[in-house]
């Protein structure tokens, strides 16, 4: 997927709050496998934690997300995260990105986020779809924004319109 044809031409450079890919998830309607038994790691061999779906949701099963455990951050996310007001010494959230990245001047720092599953609670039964729902707005929200000519990307360009006149 990765070197399939790409609609802009550079990346912009990463600076805090502008490297968030750009977000994916999946819906169901119902999942036919047990979810204590899968093993993410299998299914998206190899491919980069950095390219997993943000969400999956099933609508009659669970929301399938991140856990960000900010005590097991590098020294300088977590000052960084402390200084926006979390605790990040016991602190623990559900998080939409398969990887929690900080990019600083000398280093990036990266932690794998593990898998969060949250089932379906009897008592709210749509709870599960609200914190998808949160988790895809976070995700748009957070996301590069690229501009792109639609033409070009198609190879429509005014020489293929005018016949290369």
């Amino acid at each position: 997927m990765g070197d399939s044809r790409k609609i802009v031409k550079s990346r912009p450079e990463v600076i805090i709050g502008n490297f968030f890919p750009i977000p994916s998830f999946l819906i169901c309607n119902k999942l036919d496998f047990n979810l204590n038994e899968i093993n993410f790691e299998n299914i998206y061999e190899g491919i980069s934690k950095a390219y997993w779906h943000n969400c999956i949701l099933s609508l009659e099963d669970a929301v399938i997300t991140y856990e960000l455990d900010f005590s097991k951050l590098g020294p300088k996310s977590k000052e960084f995260n402390a200084s926006r007001g979390y605790n990040v010494e016991t602190g623990v959230c559900e998080w939409q990105y398969s990887q929690h990245i900080i990019p600083f001047s000398t280093i990036c720092e990266i932690y794998d986020c593990p898998v969060h599953i949250i089932t379906v609670d009897k008592d709210d039964i749509y709870s599960h779809i609200y914190n998808f729902l949160g988790s895809l707005e976070q995700s748009i929200k957070n996301c590069i924004k690229y501009d792109y000519d639609f033409g070009e990307y198609l190879g429509i360009t005014s020489k293929t319109i005018r016949g290369n006149k």
